[in-house]
């Protein structure tokens, strides 16, 4: 192996080297994962044909295995390739990456006093060489979710006279400085959150994905349109919030890319974040940056013409203060999900319709009173 090092004379350019004689699988068992869907590369060297596999997978149903960084589930009835998540892998001596996959942790809690009582969830994988007695293995570890209680007296944009709210909140930004999107775009859809999009920010979040993918009433196009060279939310930028956001979900129809029903993890709108503070600072959940400014999925004014990049709401969480920012900003992000959404693994795909005979009606029956 020849190494050439192009850089400056200040910068670092030591190369560490490592012998390797049997089976390496390289993964910091010290790292906890967040609580929602996560895919981990991994590096696995064995000079012979390998196999990896989750320990008592029965106990663990939430961790799996397979050979891409998408998580590409086995449908009834499909023949299982190495690139389809399952609790074994199996590949031919060489190097090679190996993915970890984590289903999304969100404990039943009775309320957020109870986010402390729930441990981190651990998980075990083996690996060794085919044919060979040695087994090796690493711990993989996730945290649970933390629920946060929304209350709103009333809501004053909403016309309602309360909202009660439950929602879950992650804790690790792995991703920090993330402009809000969307600037100089302008539609219908987006406008209307302007008032209505104070406090739900699954809503909110569905609608952006929407506005990104497909665009608007009237013609108004996607804000991301494709390149012809890119699909699904890798036409939305890196940098941008909703893709942060959407890489917390899980594709589970198996179509290469999150769809907007599979949209569970979400973007808070501002009331959210107000929630999310008030539990901050009643030690009710913790979370990496906070006492950092936030975007939240609620806009505010854009210009229909394109020539100013339009605003967001934001809070600074260290005091509570809330305001509005330039859409291109750089601001933290966090992933909220809802109590309520749906939970668990598909075991199975399929679809039907039900629906009642168009020749029914509606009747009111009134009881004769009882003498």
């Amino acid at each position: 192996m020849e190494i050439t090092i192009r850089t400056i004379d200040e910068a670092e350019t030591r190369v560490d080297k490592e012998e390797i004689g049997g089976i390496r699988l390289y993964y910091d068992s010290e790292t906890v994962l967040d609580s929602h869907c996560n895919s981990v590369q991994t590096l696995m060297y064995s000079p012979r044909n390998w196999e990896v596999w989750v320990e008592n997978p029965d106990e663990t149903p939430w961790l799996e295995l397979s050979a891409t960084s998408e998580y590409k589930p086995l449908f009834l009835g499909n023949g299982r390739t190495p690139d389809n998540a399952g609790f074994k892998v199996t590949g031919d001596a060489g190097l090679r990456y190996i993915y970890v996959h984590t289903d999304e942790f969100v404990p039943d809690l009775g309320s957020p006093e109870a986010n402390n009582s729930v441990p981190v969830r651990q998980g075990r994988i083996s690996y060794r060489e085919i044919g060979t007695p040695d087994v090796y293995s690493f711990t993989v570890k996730q945290y649970p979710a933390q629920m946060v209680v929304l209350y709103i007296e009333h809501d004053v944009n909403n016309l309602m006279k309360e909202v009660r709210d439950t929602f879950y909140v992650e804790r690790i930004l792995e991703k920090k400085h993330l402009e809000w999107g969307f600037a100089t775009y302008w539609n219908f859809e987006i406008d209307e959150l302007i008032s209505k999009g104070q406090w739900d920010g699954l809503n909110n979040t569905r609608v952006l994905y929407d506005s990104a993918m497909e665009g608007g009433k009237y013609g108004i196009g996607p804000a991301y349109p494709s390149s012809g060279s890119t699909v699904g939310e890798n036409r939305i930028p890196n940098n941008v919030a909703l893709r942060y956001i959407l890489e917390k979900n899980r594709d589970r129809n198996g179509d290469g890319q999150i769809g907007r029903d599979e949209i569970m993890w979400f973007m808070p709108a501002i009331n959210e974040l107000e929630a999310l503070y008030e539990a901050r600072n009643q030690w009710l959940v913790e979370f990496e940056g906070d006492d950092d400014y936030f975007f939240s999925s609620s806009p505010s004014s854009s210009d229909p013409n394109g020539i100013t990049t339009g605003y967001a709401y934001y809070m600074k969480m260290g005091t509570g203060k809330t305001g509005l920012a330039r859409r291109s900003n750089e601001y933290n992000v966090i992933a909220c999900r809802r109590i309520n959404a749906w939970k668990g693994p598909e075991t199975a795909a399929g679809s039907g319709t039900a629906d009642k005979n168009d020749s029914w009606t509606d009747e009111d029956f009134i009881m004769p009173k009882n003498r």
